[in-house]
């Protein structure tokens, strides 16, 4: 751990400043990430030292700290003879956007509540830049800058409001600022990476909806072909049952005419019996069907015309 390069007096010298690593210091939080057997075995060798060495009271500052470097500027000032330089007076006022705040719980609150950082505000007489608020001398009262040179150029009197109020940030919330600016810069980073990943990762869905898009105009139309094929077969079958009703009716047409029960030849009969059973619902003859019982060689026609003969 660095310190000054003197002890204890505080002789002025002018040898330059050097910083010396003089001190070890290990912090509680740290030891505590150590492994449960490394932690062990160190504070036991620790110990054994400490018991060895003299007892010494420090004041530890980490680097992080808005004191740190107010502290080294301290040491350098005692240790050089040189004057410490002078921290910027505390705000008597305090600004958020702007709205005005004469309390820093009330700013705090604010800015708390706007998400808008917090401005100090007080009297700086070497300040050269333009005050951003006027104040009466008691403190009683503040008048934005604006809206004293508004109220200026309308004739209004505002002379009571004769001190500058100029916007003020210690060191410490400098450095705290350049933290949160860094932070949210690299969050920005850290967006713009993850939104090119988004834009890639949408540029792969368009090009997969489309492909899918382009399957089911596909489908779509593969399934109108069907339908249209499924239609042209129904109408097949529609006019094949047509046909196939017109063909029944002249077998039945044809089988009434020569089926008239009187004598038939053998083959006649045969031509019977199969128009029978091509009639039939279940394609076979009917159970009715017996051998030929009539009269060899006759048939209807023949009779008749005998009958009309006088035979």
């Amino acid at each position: 751990m660095p310190t000054e390069n003197r002890s204890s007096n505080t002789e002025m010298v002018s040898t330059p400043f050097q910083r010396e690593d003089r001190y070890i210091v290990i912090k509680r939080s740290d030891l505590d990430k150590l492994h449960p057997s490394y932690k062990g075995n160190f504070l036991l060798e620790l110990n054994c030292i400490s018991a060895q060495m003299p007892s010494r009271e420090c004041l530890v500052i980490e680097s992080d700290w808005p004191e740190y470097k107010p502290a080294w500027a301290a040491i350098e000032a005692r240790v050089t003879g040189k004057p410490a330089p002078q921290p910027h007076p505390e705000p008597i006022a305090w600004m958020v956007g702007t709205a005005f705040w004469w309390t820093k719980e009330e700013a705090e609150r604010d800015a708390a509540a706007t998400g808008l950082p917090i401005v100090g505000l007080g009297p700086m007489p070497t300040r050269q830049d333009e005050p951003a608020w006027f104040m009466t001398e008691g403190g009683v009262s503040a008048m934005h800058a604006k809206a004293k040179a508004m109220s200026d150029q309308q004739g209004l009197d505002t002379s009571s409001y004769c001190v500058p109020l100029y916007t003020h940030a210690d060191a410490g919330e400098v450095e705290r600022l350049q933290g949160l600016l860094e932070a949210y810069m690299n969050a920005e980073a850290e967006k713009g990476i993850e939104l090119v990943k988004l834009r890639t990762e949408r540029k792969r869905m368009d090009e997969a909806l489309v492909a899918c898009s382009n399957e089911r105009d596909e489908l779509r139309k593969a399934n109108t072909e069907l339908e249209d094929q499924v239609s042209s077969d129904f109408k097949v079958i529609d006019d094949l049952r047509a046909q196939q009703a017109e063909r029944g009716a002249l077998l039945r047409e044809a089988l009434e005419f020569i089926d008239d029960g009187v004598g038939r030849s053998d083959a006649e009969w045969r031509l019977i019996k199969k128009l029978r059973a091509a009639l039939s619902p279940d394609g076979a003859a009917s159970a009715t069907d017996e051998p030929y019982q009539g009269i060899p060689g006759t048939s209807f026609q023949r009779l008749n015309a005998l009958a009309n003969q006088g035979e």
